[in-house]
């Protein structure tokens, strides 16, 4: 998103075999974090401005390993790990965990419901061709509540 709009979204199967759901999710991040990189590049270039530049995940095992400095009991990782490790330091990007509620990735990635669907379009300001939004506010507020009470019982 650049100033609240949607700029840009890809999708793409990966070109490594996994051993785990965490290795899988560092390697998504890391492919994240290269088109991310290009992308606040070219947006500096073209514009002179500073970009501050957000990584999302809603992997709570694979941000853990991306926060902290070197593998510690890991396994099967390549340097990949060290990179995106190195570059959340030096605050290159800011790594933030979001609920899997709202991961707008979710959209082309993996088969949805026709609620959530709505509602992640509703996010990134998709509408119908006659200018008509996917989700009501009411839909919105209601996932909102539904998501902080979930988080809420989980303390």
């Amino acid at each position: 998103m650049v100033c609240g709009a949607f700029a840009y979204g890809s999708s793409r199967t990966q070109k490594v075999v996994s051993l785990s759901s965490c290795e899988s999710e560092l390697h998504a991040m890391v492919n994240t974090l290269c088109d991310g990189i290009f992308l606040r590049s070219c947006l500096e270039f073209l514009t002179g401005a500073t970009i501050e530049h957000y990584l999302f995940t809603d992997s709570s095992s694979a941000k853990q390993p991306a926060i902290r400095q070197g593998v510690g009991k890991v396994k099967h990782v390549a340097g990949k790990l060290l990179w995106i490790q190195d570059a959340v330091l030096n605050k290159q990007v800011m790594l933030i965990q979001v609920p899997t509620m709202w991961n707008l990735s979710d959209i082309g990635t993996k088969p949805l419901g026709a609620k959530r669907l709505r509602l992640l379009l509703h996010e990134i300001g998709v509408s119908t061709h006659e200018g008509k939004i996917h989700c009501g506010p009411g839909r919105v507020r209601t996932a909102i509540f539904k998501a902080w009470r979930w988080k809420v019982e989980r303390r």
